[in-house]
C-alpha cells in the first residue's frame, strides 16, 4: 500500500522530444493528461475520482479524452487513439496526492501550462520518500499496538503486536504478494507461541499485527466503486480484496497448525485490558500520518479527522449499533473533508482515508475467513455478513455527505 512512485516505462519516448514550442503544446498537453491519469492511478485513487479529475484536466488543455480505470490498468482514449496502460496499483502516499491536486487544480484554472504541468508530476517521480525506512518500521509497531489496545489486549499484547508488526512489514518489503500471507502465518505461529508460555490474547494480537495489511479499506473502496456505477472497477477491487483476506486467512491457518504441530497449546485468554482510549487513537493516528506519507503540516488535520471519526462511532455506536455508528464516523469525517476541499483547497482524501483505516471492517473479514476455514461456517458467514454491512455504511456515509455538502474537488 505504500508504493508511491510512477511508472513511466510505457510511456512514448516522443514525449520527451519536442523541440519546437509550437509543437510542443499540443504534444505536452496528450503527454500530461496521461502522465497525470497514470500518477493518479499510482496514488491509488477510486476509479470515480481519477475519471473525472482526467477529464476536468484534459478539457481545460482543450484534449479530447476519454479515461476509464481499473485497479490495474487504464483506458484512455485520445487524439492520438486509445491506448491501455498497465498500472500496478498503488496508494498510501497522501503527500504525492496531496502534490498531484495541486497540480491538476493549477491545470484547471490555467495558470499552469500543459509543458510545465508534465515537468511537475514527472519531478514528482524523483522524489525521496518523505520519511526514513526505519521512521516507518516504528510507524507500523506503533500502529499494531494501538490496534491491540483498541482491541482490548493489554500490555503484553500490545509489544508483542508491535513487534510483529514491524517484522511483518519487512516480510511485505522483501516478499510483496506473498508477504502479507506470511506475515499473518507469522503472527499466529508466535502469538501462539507466547500464549502457550503466558497469558496472551492469540485472536488481538493475530489481527493487530497485521492491520496495516488487511484489505479492509480496498474493500470499501470497491463498494463505493459499485455505488456509484463504476462496475467493472469496483468489482474487480472487491474480487482482489476477497483474494487477499483469503490468502491472509490461510496464511493465519498455516501459522495455527504450525504451532499445533509442535505441540503449543495456549493458555486462557487474559481479561480486555481498560485503555485510555483518546491517548491510544492518538498514538495510531501520529503512525498513520508516517504511514501514509502525509506532509507534516497535513498531520494535525489528520489527527483531528481521526478523532471525529473515531468520536463519532464511538459515541453513535451504543445506540443505533456499530454499523450504523461507523456509517455516522464516516459521515462526519467525509463532511469535514468536503469542508477542506472547499475552503483550504486540499483533496478530502487527506482526511477521509486516514479516519476510514480506524474504521473499515478488516478484522471483521480476517476472523471470518479464519472462521470458515476452521470448519465454523456460522460464526464465519455471520461475521462476513457484518463486514460487508459496515462497508456498506462507510460508503453510504460517504456518500451521503456529497449530498449535503458537495466538495467541488475531484480528489
Amino acid at each position: 500500500m505504500l508504493q508511491h512512485r510512477i511508472d513511466h516505462s510505457h510511456m512514448p519516448q516522443a514525449h520527451s522530444r519536442l523541440p519546437q514550442a509550437h509543437s510542443r503544446l499540443p504534444q505536452a498537453s496528450i503527454a500530461f493528461v496521461e502522465a497525470y491519469a497514470t500518477a493518479l492511478q499510482q496514488a491509488g485513487t477510486p476509479a470515480h475520482r481519477l475519471e473525472a479529475a482526467v477529464d476536468h484536466a484534459a478539457s481545460a488543455l482543450g484534449v479530447d479524452a476519454a479515461c476509464s480505470a481499473t485497479p490495474t490498468g487504464l483506458f484512455l482514449a485520445m487524439p492520438e487513439g486509445t491506448r491501455l496502460l498497465r498500472v500496478g496499483a498503488g496508494g498510501g502516499d497522501l503527500g504525492f496526492l496531496v502534490a498531484l491536486d495541486g497540480i491538476g487544480t493549477e491545470v484547471g484554472a490555467g495558470t499552469l501550462d500543459a509543458a510545465s504541468a508534465l515537468d511537475a508530476v514527472r519531478a514528482l517521480e524523483g522524489q525521496a520518500p518523505r520519511y526514513s525506512p526505519a521512521l516507518e518500521l516504528l510507524a507500523h509497531g506503533v500502529l499494531a499496538a494501538g490496534a491491540a489496545a483498541l482491541f482490548g489486549g493489554g500490555p503484553l499484547e500490545a509489544a508483542v503486536a508491535a513487534a510483529l508488526g514491524i517484522v511483518g512489514a519487512q516480510l511485505v518489503e522483501r516478499f510483496g504478494r506473498l508477504g502479507p500471507m506470511a506475515s499473518a502465518a507469522l503472527a499466529t505461529s508466535v502469538a501462539t507461541a507466547v500464549g502457550a508460555s503466558t497469558s496472551l490474547d492469540i485472536p488481538t494480537v493475530s489481527v493487530a499485527a497485521i492491520i496495516i495489511l488487511l484489505p479492509g479499506f480496498s474493500l470499501t473502496t470497491g463498494i463505493g466503486e459499485l455505488a456509484t456505477g463504476h462496475l467493472t472497477a469496483g468489482t474487480s477491487r472487491l474480487a482482489g480484496a476477497l483474494v487477499d483476506f483469503l490468502m491472509q486467512g490461510l496464511g493465519a491457518m498455516l501459522g495455527l497448525r504450525l504451532a499445533a504441530g509442535l505441540g503449543l497449546v495456549p493458555l486462557a485468554a487474559p481479561l480486555p485490558f481498560d485503555w485510555p482510549e483518546p491517548v491510544v487513537v492518538l498514538t495510531a493516528s501520529l503512525a498513520l500520518v508516517i504511514l501514509l506519507r502525509a506532509r507534516p503540516r497535513d498531520a494535525g488535520l489528520v489527527v483531528a479527522a481521526s478523532f471525529l471519526g473515531w468520536g463519532a462511532a464511538t459515541l453513535l455506536s451504543p445506540m443505533l449499533g456499530p454499523q450504523t455508528g461507523a456509517a455516522a464516523g464516516a459521515f462526519a469525517v467525509a463532511l469535514a473533508g468536503n469542508a477542506v476541499g472547499r475552503w483550504l483547497r486540499l483533496p478530502a482524501t487527506l482526511l477521509v482515508a486516514p479516519s476510514l483505516l480506524l474504521l473499515v471492517p478488516g478484522s471483521l473479514g480476517f476472523r471470518g475467513v479464519g472462521a470458515l476455514l476452521d470448519t465454523n461456517t456460522l460464526v464465519g458467514m455471520q461475521a462476513a455478513v457484518e463486514m460487508f454491512v459496515v462497508a456498506g455504511g462507510l460508503v453510504g456515509g460517504l456518500l451521503l455527505a456529497n449530498l449535503v455538502l458537495s466538495p467541488q474537488r475531484d480528489l
